[in-house]
């Protein structure tokens, strides 16, 4: 029984996507079996390389920058921004030459993954290597009384009882994380 395209609904874009894939899979069995002296012209020496084969391309990591344009005795407040695009404002702790629990981390380039806190069993990201310190993170709060070195994601700057902060840290923190995907990335951090 022969049946016409328009009976069975041919997607002409699919079957050419599907053929491609099909070229490709011969292509790479092709090498393999060149590779291995299966044709004719006898066996390959071991002196001879296989035919490269491409390697899978992986999704390129955001760029993501923290940009610090003051520090006081109250904090250090910046901009943070995915891609060169603004995203949120930052708050951390006023400079004091990277001693542990009450300053914010030199500049720099850090790796940061995602990890489980132990405290309460909620996402954060940790920034690794960073100099003399540990369990730096990126979370949710509002002041520098939040944070012990951390870094503080908000929608805004806004007063609590006098004290400068971030706004709205919880559904920022938790949109930065997704627009991520929880996966790594490497922050900067300058001065602006």
């Amino acid at each position: 029984m022969k049946l016409l395209d328009a009976e069975i609904r041919i997607d002409h874009h699919s079957v050419r996507h599907l053929e491609s894939l099909i070229d490709r899979a011969n292509e790479a069995a092709l090498r393999f079996e060149q590779a291995a002296g299966l044709f004719s012209n006898g066996p390959a020496s071991i002196t001879e390389a296989p035919a490269p084969i491409s390697a899978p391309k992986w999704p390129q990591l955001k760029q993501v920058r923290l940009t610090r344009s003051k520090s006081t005795e109250s904090g250090t407040f910046g901009m943070l921004a995915i891609d060169g695009v603004p995203f949120c404002v930052t708050c951390e702790c006023p400079w004091k030459s990277n001693e542990r629990n009450v300053s914010c981390i030199p500049v720099g380039r850090y790796r940061c993954e995602i990890i489980t806190r132990a405290s309460n069993g909620q996402k954060a990201y940790e920034l690794k290597n960073v100099p003399n310190r540990t369990g730096i993170l990126i979370h949710p709060g509002n002041t520098i009384k939040d944070i012990e070195g951390c870094i503080l994601l908000g929608a805004q700057y806004g007063d609590f009882g006098g004290m400068p902060g971030v706004t709205s840290s919880t559904v920022t923190t938790n949109l930065f994380m997704a627009n991520l995907g929880e996966q790594p990335f490497e922050l900067e951090i300058i001065s602006a």
